[in-house]
C-alpha cells in the first residue's frame, strides 16, 4: 500500500499546477478566434460493489410431520382417494438478513482483474439451505408416484365393483324371470280355481242327479221283483175281455227287471266315475288352495330380493362414481405434483445461486480503492468494495451559455497535460453536452471570473490517440475547436 500511494504521488503533485496556469492558458486562448481553451478533469470511474441480498432459510422444526388434522404422517386416505402428504424442510425464509463476511481475497491498492473474487460471506446457512432444497425436492419427487399407486389401485377397485355389477344384474335378470314365470303361474292358478271349484259343484250335481235316479231305479227294481214273486207259476187260461186290462206276464216282468238291472249297473258306473272326478278336482283344489299361498310368498322373497339387488347396484354405482371422481381429483393432484417436483429443482438453483452470491467477484478490472474486513457485519445494499477502473479515456468540463453556442456533439478537441511532452497531445471529441446550465464545482478553474452558471461537457478520447490512459481524476487543458456556424449543429443531451 505504501509503494502504491509512492506511484501516485508525481502526477498528485502536479494537479495544483494545471489549476494556476489554466487561467493563464485561458486568457492566452482568448486570441484564438476558433478554438475553445478550457481545463478538465479525467473522468474518475469509481465502481462499488454491494452485498446481495442473501435469503438465509431457517429450519422448520415440523419437518417431516404432518399435521394432527392430516391423519397418518405422509400419507392421507379419505374414502377411496390415497393422497400423499409432506412437510418442506425448510419453508421460512429470513429476508433483510444481515450477512458476516468470513474471508477477504484484496487489499486497498491492490491491482484485480474482472471476476476475481473478493469477498466471501459465511454460507453455513446457504449449505444447509441447499441441502434442505435438495430434500424437499426429493420429498416432492416421491409426491408422483405415490399419486400414481393411488390411481392404479382406484382401477383395481373400478374393475372389481364392475365385477360385482355384472353379477347383480344377472341375479336381478334372473330374478325377474322367474317373478314372471311364478307370477304366471299364480294368474293361472287363480283363474283355475273358480274353474274346478265350478267343475267340483257340476259334478256334485250330477253325482246327486245319478243317486236320485239310482234310488229310483232300486224302488221300480223292487217293486216289479215283488209283482214277479206274486205272479202263479201257470197263469189259466182264460178269455181276454175287449174292457179289461190284461196282467202283466212274467216275459214282461223279467225284461223290465233286466232292463232295470242294466240301467242300475250303468248309473252305478257314472256314480264311480263322478266319485274319481271329485276326488281328482278335490286333489287339484287342495293342491291349487296351498299353491297360491306359497306361490305369493315366493313372488314377495323375490321381489324382496330385488329391491335388495337394486339397492345394492346403486351403492356400487355410487362407489363407482365416487372412486372415478377420485381417480380425476388425483390426475388433478398428480398434475400439481408434478409441477411442485418441478418447482422444488427451481428451488435448488435458487439454493445454489444464493451459495454462488456470498462470494462477490470483481465486475470489472481496476485499483481496490475499499475493502470490506473480515468478521464484518453488512446488510443487504451496503458497500463492500470499491475499485476504480483501470479505463479513464472520458474528460468532463464545464462551459459557459456563450461557449455552448460554438460547439456540438462531435466538436474535436484536443488534450494536454503537464506531464506530457511539449508537443504531446491526444485526440478527443465532444461525445455528451449537458441540457441545462448549473453551477459548476468549485475546483473547476476558468478564464472567465464572473462565471456563476454552466453546463457540463464531456470529450472522449479516439482511437487516434493510441492506449493512453490518463490518471482518473487528474486535471488536463482542453483545446475545442468551434463548430461551423451553419445550423447544422446538434447540441442535445446525447451521449454517444
Amino acid at each position: 500500500m505504501p509503494g502504491h500511494q509512492a506511484s501516485r504521488l508525481p502526477w498528485l503533485a502536479a494537479t495544483a499546477l494545471p489549476l494556476a496556469t489554466s487561467l493563464v492558458v485561458g486568457l492566452a486562448g482568448c486570441a484564438a478566434t476558433d478554438r475553445i481553451l478550457v481545463s478538465g478533469n479525467v473522468d474518475d470511474h469509481l465502481v462499488t460493489v454491494q452485498a446481495p441480498q442473501l435469503d438465509i432459510p431457517a429450519t422448520n422444526l415440523d419437518a417431516g410431520f404432518s399435521d394432527r388434522a392430516a391423519g397418518t404422517p405422509g400419507q392421507q386416505i379419505a374414502g377411496d382417494q390415497t393422497t400423499a402428504t409432506s412437510t418442506p424442510l425448510s419453508t421460512v425464509t429470513a429476508r433483510d438478513s444481515w450477512s458476516r463476511v468470513a474471508q477477504v481475497d484484496v487489499r486497498e491498492g491492490d491491482q484485480i482483474q474482472a471476476g476475481q473474487a473478493l469477498v466471501h460471506f459465511d454460507s453455513k446457512a446457504l449449505r444447509a439451505g441447499l441441502r434442505a432444497a435438495r430434500a424437499d425436492a426429493g420429498v416432492a419427487a416421491t409426491e408422483v408416484p405415490v399419486i400414481d399407486s393411488a390411481i392404479d389401485k382406484t382401477y383395481d377397485k373400478e374393475r372389481d365393483i364392475k365385477s360385482a355389477l355384472q353379477k347383480i344384474n344377472k341375479a336381478i335378470r334372473k330374478l325377474r324371470t322367474t317373478r314372471e314365470t311364478l307370477s304366471g303361474q299364480l294368474s293361472q292358478a287363480r283363474r283355475q280355481l273358480p274353474e274346478l271349484q265350478a267343475q267340483q259343484a257340476q259334478t256334485d250335481s250330477q253325482a246327486t242327479q245319478l243317486s236320485d235316479r239310482l234310488r229310483q231305479v232300486d224302488r221300480q227294481l223292487a217293486e216289479l221283483r215283488a209283482a214277479l214273486a206274486e205272479l202263479p207259476p201257470q197263469p189259466p187260461p182264460s178269455t181276454p175281455s175287449p174292457t179289461a186290462v190284461p196282467p202283466p206276464n212274467r216275459e214282461q216282468l223279467v225284461a223290465a227287471i233286466t232292463q232295470l238291472r242294466r240301467a242300475r249297473s250303468q248309473l252305478q258306473n257314472g256314480l264311480k266315475q263322478l266319485a274319481g272326478v271329485d276326488a281328482q278336482l278335490s286333489t287339484a283344489l287342495t293342491r291349487l288352495r296351498s299353491g297360491i299361498p306359497r306361490l305369493e310368498n315366493a313372488i314377495r322373497e323375490i321381489d324382496d330380493g330385488l329391491a335388495k339387488a337394486r339397492t345394492q347396484r346403486t351403492k356400487l354405482r355410487k362407489a363407482r362414481t365416487k372412486i372415478i371422481d377420485a381417480r380425476r381429483e388425483l390426475r388433478r393432484t398428480r398434475k400439481l405434483a408434478v409441477v411442485a417436483a418441478q418447482a422444488a429443482t427451481v428451488g435448488i438453483d435458487v439454493a445454489e445461486n444464493q451459495k454462488l452470491l456470498a462470494t462477490i467477484t470483481a465486475p470489472t478490472s481496476g485499483l481496490v480503492v475499499q475493502a470490506a474486513t473480515v468478521g464484518q457485519v453488512v446488510a443487504p445494499g451496503a458497500t463492500v468494495a470499491t475499485i476504480r477502473e483501470d479505463v479513464a479515456n472520458s474528460i468532463t468540463t464545464w462551459l459557459s451559455p456563450a461557449q455552448l453556442t460554438e460547439v456540438c456533439l462531435g466538436s474535436q478537441a484536443t488534450v494536454r497535460a503537464d506531464w506530457m511532452g511539449p508537443l504531446e497531445r491526444l485526440d478527443a471529441e465532444i461525445t455528451l453536452i449537458g441540457d441545462r446550465a448549473d453551477y459548476p464545482p468549485t475546483s473547476f478553474a476558468t478564464d472567465e471570473v464572473h462565471l456563476t452558471r454552466a453546463a457540463p461537457v464531456r470529450l472522449t478520447l479516439t482511437r487516434s490517440s493510441g492506449q493512453q490512459l490518463l490518471p482518473p481524476g487528474a486535471p488536463v487543458d482542453i483545446e475545442i475547436v468551434q463548430a461551423p456556424n451553419d445550423g447544422n449543429c446538434s447540441t442535445g443531451p446525447t451521449n454517444r
